[in-house]
């Protein structure tokens, strides 16, 4: 188990209670650590987690530059 260090007190880090902010809108929205840190590429400082709404735009973007390829 791993805790963070807050005024003092261990708290535990709890999967229901890991949140990150959009890099694109800045929403806080939640984050399943756990799945993040099971890819085995997973770097804390670094990784980069979009909200639902960002990531569907960012999907959709994606597939539209796709199409225009093909």
């Amino acid at each position: 188990m791993f805790y963070i260090l807050h005024k003092r007190k261990l708290i535990p880090i709890d999967p229901d209670r890991v949140y990150a902010f959009c890099p694109q809108c800045g929403v806080l929205h939640a984050v399943d650590l756990q799945a993040e840190i099971a890819d085995g590429d997973c770097d804390l400082l670094d990784t980069l987690t979009y909200c639902d709404e960002c990531s569907k735009a960012i999907r959709a973007a994606g597939l539209a530059a796709t199409e225009k390829e093909e």
